[in-house]
């Protein structure tokens, strides 16, 4: 028989039975939940404590409160599992509900709650608040918290002072967002589960629902503007083109344009670097050959078929031809003037004359005979000069591109090109009438990196200045030793003159500075592309950015805290997190630590800075004031006596007071501290006579208390006013698809402060190159002259003019390497 059949076999008596027997069941059931209930519940009494007074106030006030806001809507955080025993405003005098689960709720007898009150008198600690007009003062109590979560404690004080402010202040708890849980509890975290409450289930409603994967439209929808938003966010119809109106339309014929393109410019890069390389080798190996047959001529170890005069000098024109060929792209460069006169011209037109002159030695012996001198070997040195150069060269534009296209965001700095937003932003802070004013953006792709690497290379500017006049006062000179003593000795006396008065290590002095600032730069996150980028960087006259960009996750700490009015710290730390990460405050990185999962925090409206005492908001139509005691003070709240705030701003420590709706509900200790390498970098870049300007909306991030951190004159990191800060919020956090290569760095403020000190180095070095190399230029042309008038043409020799550019080359690069070692 099917067992429908046997059910409709039973009779009315069987039914009933079975019915009571499944009723026994369920009291049965029943009785042993409730009996696990009332465990639970007298664990948790065991730990309540209650002010029958502060809740009666409590309870009325939220009854006024209800009546005046009807239509306000209350921002209520979701409870922890772990907070149990938190007052709620539904407890009366009488008795408190704990309701552990949906199913039941126990009642705890009003003669249990007066026993607890009895034993919470003594451990109450009493803090008096000041009316602002200082009219009354009112007494508000509450218990402290211990560090552990799971368990709060009441407070005991003490009736000596503290010595340890640490050891009266709460441990501010970590907010896990719900969808971030599993992330805050690191490895293992697949093995959490989320305790259950106390459920009553039977047999047979465990049925399990195979989960069908869809695509939740609303999501879809809201990531889709969410991109869309970040490509308008980054479009500019106009790119920073003020900033170099000829930008785009360089020399160089293949740019870096695409991140597609990162391998094959990256390989190509490296093509030339290594065959610049293997062209320095060739030119030292020859020069060796060179040198010896131009130094040892008329001694007795010279191979017997050198002996003669034309096998002597074909044997070193064959030579000097061969490092001509090897050599051939400066020669190439140099003759290419469509762009200007470039540092390869003297060069090449120099090795031009040394080679003529020297087969006009092998065949016209009176032109040797009249103090001729054999140049090959001091034509081959400009050389090797002129590719190690172009070797350094290589080397930092390699090194900045690697930097640049790495796996990490990059920041470039421009300028604020709208005029009235510069002028608004510094007004009353800098006394230019047209300031030109720095910034950082976030960019995706760093552009013109190329043009922007090769472009105002000094080299060529010395290069064209020097050897047109060097060549002019080598005409004079041979004039003048030919109307002396004869034209040959003339012809011979002014090639070694402009020989030994050749920039040929211009290239080299200045790509030699570029790679020492970058590799010193490297260790701060930060590049300098070029003397184009220095020049762009050196050009302002301040650099605006976030005060809080100048301290980063380990210069601030939040020590502790103190509630007042029975708030619960959950609720506080919502709010004031709230306006800290929205006002970008230096303590941001404080509750980025203390908040996991902001989108948890609620929108922040109204937001309004009052300067030296705070930041007045508004959360859920409630006013929020976060900020100093006089802040709440200026808006009606009550505070804390200064005695008490006293007690724990010791050591430089500072009070930030929490308001909401009028009522004070905590006070957070915090302490700021500055980078040891940020507070040197910012001395230095001191010196260079620029201004940094700054957007604070912290209370204790003033002008006068920011020179003292960062121990820098005051006067030299200024502080906006409110309605310049306003200006600039439209350019901080400023994120662009594309933007210029002129500075790039990491995103951190060492990297945008060290980036702009190398470059004012870069440019002071320019300078310096400039002056030293001309210097020595002159000096050698003075020589060669002072030695031809006083007819010393023996100490006029090849071997010498090469020692002389050695020393001198030495001298200029040990000079310029001091220079930027003060970086």
């Amino acid at each position: 028989m099917s067992e429908n059949n046997k059910n409709n076999s039973l009779s009315i008596d069987e039914i009933i039975r079975r019915a009571q027997e499944i009723k026994a069941e369920a009291d049965k059931q029943l009785k042993a939940a409730e009996k696990s209930l009332d465990e639970k519940t007298k664990s948790v009494i065991e730990d309540v404590v209650v002010d029958e007074v502060a809740v009666a106030e409590r309870i009325a006030k939220a009854y006024e409160d209800a009546k005046a806001e009807e239509d306000v809507k209350e921002f209520v955080p979701k409870k922890s599992a772990y907070n149990t025993a938190d007052k709620t405003d539904e407890e009366t005098d009488e008795d408190i509900k704990i309701a552990p689960s949906a199913e039941s709720t126990r009642v705890i007898p009003s003669d249990i709650i007066k026993e607890e009150q009895n034993s919470l008198d003594d451990k109450t600690k009493q803090v008096s608040l000041v009316s602002p007009n200082n009219e009354k003062t009112k007494v508000v109590d509450f218990a402290e918290e211990s560090g552990e979560k799971t368990k709060p404690v009441p407070f005991v004080s003490s009736s000596s002072e503290e010595t340890d402010p640490d050891s009266d202040l709460k441990i501010v708890p970590t907010i896990v967002a719900r969808d971030n849980i599993y992330d805050s509890f690191g490895e293992g975290s697949e093995d959490y589960e989320e305790e259950p409450g106390v459920q009553m289930t039977f047999e047979g409603f465990d049925d399990k629902i195979e989960s069908v994967p869809t695509i939740d439209e609303a999501v879809a929808e809201k990531e889709l503007e969410k991109r869309r938003e970040e490509k308008i966010g980054k479009f500019r119809l106009f790119g920073p083109d003020e900033t170099d109106a000829e930008l785009g339309n360089s020399s160089v014929d293949e740019d870096y344009v695409s991140k597609n393109e990162k391998q094959s410019f990256i390989s190509s890069l490296y093509a030339k670097k290594s065959g610049i390389q293997r062209k320095l080798m060739i030119t030292a190996a020859l020069f060796v050959p060179l040198l010896l047959l131009t130094v040892f001529k008329d001694s007795t170890g010279m191979p017997s078929f050198l002996t003669s005069h034309t096998a002597y000098f074909a044997a070193v024109l064959i030579l000097f031809l061969a490092e001509i060929a090897v050599n051939f792209n400066v020669i190439t460069h140099g003759f290419h003037l469509k762009k200007g006169i470039n540092f390869d011209l003297p060069v090449s037109l120099l090795t031009v004359f040394i080679a003529v002159h020297t087969v006009c030695l092998m065949l016209n012996s009176s032109l040797w005979i009249d103090n001729g001198v054999l140049l090959p070997a001091a034509g081959t040195f400009s050389l090797f000069m002129s590719q190690l150069g172009k070797q350094r060269m290589m080397t930092r534009i390699v090194d900045n591109f690697e930097f640049l296209t790495d796996e990490n965001d990059k920041y470039t700095v421009e300028n604020i090109t709208n005029s009235v937003d510069a002028k608004i932003i510094s007004r009353g802070l800098i006394e230019e009438e047209e300031p030109l004013l720095k910034m950082s953006v976030k960019t995706d792709f760093p552009s013109n990196f190329l043009e922007i690497s090769c472009k105002r290379e000094p080299a060529d500017k010395i290069a064209g200045r020097l050897f047109g006049i060097m060549l002019l006062l080598s005409a004079a000179l041979l004039v003048g030793v030919g109307l002396i003593d004869n034209f040959n000795t003339g012809i011979n006396v002014a090639l070694c003159a402009l020989t030994i008065s050749m920039p040929c290590a211009a290239l080299y002095f200045t790509n030699t500075v570029l790679c020492d600032i970058s590799s010193q730069l490297s260790e701060y996150g930060s590049r300098v592309c070029g003397y184009e980028g220095a020049l762009m960087a050196d050009s302002g006259d301040a650099i605006v950015m976030e005060a809080a960009d100048l301290f980063d996750k380990n210069s601030c700490d939040l020590h502790g805290f103190k509630t007042f009015g029975g708030a619960k710290i959950d609720d506080a730390l919502i709010y004031i997190a709230s306006v800290i990460v929205q006002t970008k405050s230096p303590l941001k990185h404080v509750f980025d630590e203390v908040i996991i999962g902001q989108h948890i925090l609620p929108k922040v409206e109204g937001v309004t800075y009052e300067e030296k005492l705070g930041t007045s908001a508004w959360i859920y139509k409630r006013k929020v004031l976060v900020g100093t005691r006089e802040l709440l003070l200026h808006h009606g709240v009550d505070v804390p006596k200064e005695s008490f705030e006293k007690k724990y701003t010791i050591k430089n420590r500072k009070a930030v007071y929490l308001a909401v709706g009028g009522e004070i509900l905590a006070m957070f200790i915090v302490s700021y501290s500055a980078d040891p390498d940020l507070k040197r970098e910012l001395s230095k870049l001191e010196k260079s006579g620029r201004n940094i300007i700054v957007k604070s909306s912290d209370p204790y991030i003033n002008e006068e208390s920011l020179a003292e951190l960062f121990g820098v004159p005051e006067g030299f990191i200024r502080v906006m006013n409110y309605s310049a800060a306003r200006v600039y919020d439209k350019y901080s956090g400023l994120s662009v698809e594309k933007s210029p290569a002129y500075v790039a760095h990491s995103g951190t403020s060492l990297g945008l402060i060290s980036a702009m000190r190398g470059a004012g180095i870069i440019v002071g070095t320019r300078r310096l190159i400039a002056f030293l190399t001309t210097f020595g230029c002159v000096l050698g042309f003075a020589v060669v002259a002072l030695l031809s008038f006083l007819e010393g043409y023996s100490q006029i020799s090849a071997f010498n003019i090469i020692i002389y550019q050695i020393i001198w080359t030495a001298f200029v690069t040990i000079v310029t390497k001091l220079k930027g070692i003060g970086l």
